[in-house]
């Protein structure tokens, strides 16, 4: 195999410096092709850094058969691994993540699901009892700092992100009331910081009615909507004060009078209430593990593909794999096991093991195997050893 340069004459030093670029290249190498006019037919050439063209010695008739061959030289030069289309995910799984309102992670489940049914299943199934899954380490896996979390109230479970309300920043006190000479219960709900404030709209017989009532309220603070608005008419000039309502069942203790305050308290209501929710949410596909596909194949066009088993946890991690493998391809060996063949290196980079995609390989792969293998090591080692002392030839 031949490539050259036709039709050009150099000087010495000119010459010197253009073998010098094309011997850098090989370990490298752009392959392209064009139409030739003169001969109506298709040449392979690669071009060094000052634009000579060094074609090869055979044409091709068809433009197929020049990409082809362009193909095969891409991959039977390749002593540098292509980072972008070698290192790939192996691996994607589900999580199941509870997060602030603002996003902050908070924690994650401990088993990483490969399939986002079960994982929907899984967010389903501590959503009943999230408090107590947060405190099971086989369950959840708690990142940094958190607030208290033992009370977290169920505020939407229908569709992901599951929303919940942590009751612990928020007070509630009862209030005895008398009706025709009868006890009465009510409540005020108010937040920690004291901030605001809702009172029941009516009264209960009993204090446990009373607490149902007052979490049934806990439930709708983050459905505040402006729907619950209420009019109230005030005597013959038909003032109107507006109310924000919690489902009939508590009211913001402030009035307004009229609709566009009411909305803006409302919305900052909203806002600040917002702040003590927490979001169960399931993951799109993660990726969990990667590894690293090669390829050996000779100028003939033979080829065998290897995967790699090496899972690694990060791309970065296969990437430096897949780098310390193409930079000793002179230490690479070829290993037949039961129904496996693997091209393997092992040295002081490591111990790095890729399988071909064969079915049921045998002695004959492997012996193909290794000439593709060695053809590649004598290849590399021809074009590493490009030294000056070797362009310029022996000194008289």
């Amino acid at each position: 195999m031949a490539f050259a340069v036709d039709g050009k004459i150099f000087n010495a030093q000119n010459g010197l410096d253009s073998l010098k670029s094309i011997y850098k290249k090989w370990l490298s190498p752009v392959f392209e092709y064009e139409f030739v006019n003169h001969q109506q037919q298709y040449q392979v050439y690669i071009q060094d850094d000052f634009g000579n063209k060094y074609r090869y010695e055979k044409l091709f008739p068809q433009e197929e058969q020049a990409k082809s061959f362009v193909d095969t030289l891409d991959t039977a030069f390749k002593f540098r691994p292509d980072l972008r289309n070698d290192v790939f995910v192996s691996r994607y799984i589900h999580k199941v993540l509870l997060t602030s309102a603002a996003g902050k992670l908070l924690a994650e489940s401990r088993q990483h699901f490969a399939g986002k049914t079960d994982a929907d299943n899984f967010g389903k199934k501590v959503a009943g009892k999230l408090s107590s899954s947060l405190k099971d380490e086989n369950e959840f896996i708690k990142v940094g700092r958190s607030p208290k979390l033992d009370r977290l109230i169920e505020v939407s479970t229908d569709t992901y992100p599951f929303v919940f309300l942590n009751e612990n920043e928020f007070e509630w006190k009862p209030v005895e009331v008398f009706y025709l000479k009868k006890e009465r219960k009510r409540f005020s709900i108010l937040n920690k910081k004291a901030s605001f404030q809702f009172d029941s709209i009516t009264d209960f017989p009993d204090t446990d009615r009373l607490k149902i009532v007052t979490g049934q309220s806990c439930h709708c603070f983050p459905k505040l909507l402006p729907t619950r608005l209420k009019k109230i008419n005030r005597q013959k000039n038909l003032n109107c004060l507006f109310l924000l309502h919690l489902k009939k069942k508590a009211r913001y203790f402030e009035s307004f009078v009229s609709e566009e305050i009411a909305k803006k308290k409302m919305n900052e209501l909203l806002a600040e209430i917002n702040n003590y929710t927490y979001r169960l949410w399931v993951t799109d596909p993660l990726p969990e593990e990667w590894n690293l596909n090669t390829d050996r194949e000779m100028k003939t066009g033979n080829f065998i593909d290897y995967i790699s088993r090496g899972n690694y946890i990060s791309s970065k991690l296969a990437s430096k794999a897949a780098t310390d493998f193409y930079a000793n391809l002179k230490d690479l060996s070829l290993q037949l096991r039961t129904g496996e063949l693997l091209l393997v290196l092992k040295n002081d980079s490591g111990n790095i093991k890729t399988v071909a995609q064969l079915n049921k390989p045998n002695p004959e792969d492997k012996k193909k195997a290794q000439s593709i293998l060695s053809s590649g090591k004598r290849l590399y080692q021809s074009v590493s050893d490009s030294s000056e002392k070797k362009i310029n030839g022996p000194s008289g």
